[in-house]
């Protein structure tokens, strides 16, 4: 059950006017009339990848300039893509300064008092982005959903846009990284019958057409909190998605930032890693195709440019 700030009662009223929080209480009756009188996907284009990133605050944040770190590593991830037309979109009270990005970058401010789901405002800074992306930009995308600590494939957007299925993607095959060793696992059914989206949130690529503001909103502000319910909804939506084919996403656990690590919900991942964990020297391989180095003493760090 949520908890209130000090704010509580503003937050309500915020929430009575948000449309988009009354229909996802109503998801069966919503999902039939958007695929009876909505649009699923897109049609014919060639489509933009957006990264849709939620940040902590500088007031919630322990460390805010481990905060900065890895999120300079998130964006370096997506600086490695292939893809004429990237955009990132960074939800937040506050923006870390120095960052480096290369692709089209935008911040959306958020408000200082959000309502909390366990403490957590992610969900509002979601709606708040993805109402931003569909009223900034147009046309057919792909909006990947991706943490402010997680690390893409160099080849995501290049297959996302090259396989183009119009609906969108479903990351199930990744790895988890304990940033403290490094200890990398595959997380997969074939692998470890963990799949990389029951783990971790950064797993969707949501088709959209922009051009349809309306109905991008519908699509992107309706998607429930929690990442392991997002295929199912979608699928109800008319768009069901299909699996990324190949492990596309490293999910960054064991530090302070981290959600599960804050709220002490560590055991399964432990498990995991002492039954399925990569050798030393295969987890440093696996980090080096991400465009990851792992030095001596543990710690990752971005490969330096050539």
């Amino acid at each position: 059950m949520g908890t209130w700030n000090e704010s509580g009662w503003d937050e309500r009223w915020r929430r009575v006017r948000d449309p988009y929080w009354w229909i996802a209480r109503a998801e069966r009756p919503f999902t039939w009339a958007h695929r009876r009188f909505g649009r699923a996907g897109f049609g014919e284009g060639v489509p933009r990848v957006v990264f849709l990133i939620k940040l902590v605050g500088q007031r919630d944040a322990s460390d805010w300039n481990g905060v900065r770190e890895r999120l300079q590593m998130t964006l370096a991830s997506i600086d490695r893509q292939d893809g004429a037309d990237i955009s990132t979109f960074i939800c937040g009270q506050d923006l870390p300064e120095g960052l480096e990005c290369h692709h089209d970058l935008h911040f959306i401010p958020a408000p200082e008092r959000l309502n909390r789901i366990q403490g957590i405002d992610k969900h509002p800074k979601h709606r708040i982005a993805a109402r931003a992306i569909a009223d900034r930009l147009d046309g057919p995308a792909y909006v990947v959903l991706i943490d402010a600590d997680d690390i893409a494939h160099p080849g995501l957007c290049r297959f996302l846009i090259e396989d183009n299925n119009r609906h969108g993607y479903l990351i199930d095959d990744g790895f988890m990284w304990d940033v403290t060793g490094p200890q990398v696992v595959r997380l997969s059914q074939d692998v470890s019958g963990m799949p990389f989206h029951e783990m971790c949130g950064s797993c969707l690529a949501v088709a959209v057409d922009l051009s349809d503001t309306r109905n991008a909103k519908r699509i992107l502000c309706t998607l429930p909190f929690s990442h392991k319910l997002q295929a199912r909804y979608l699928a109800r939506m008319g768009q069901p998605v299909d699996p990324v084919p190949f492990p596309a996403m490293i999910y960054a656990v064991n530090h302070d930032g981290n959600t599960s690590t804050r709220h002490g919900r560590d055991g399964a991942r432990q498990r995991l890693f002492r039954e399925f964990g990569l050798h030393r020297a295969e987890g440093e391989a696996l980090l080096r195709d991400f465009g990851l180095a792992a030095p001596d003493g543990g710690c990752v760090e971005p490969l330096a440019s050539e």
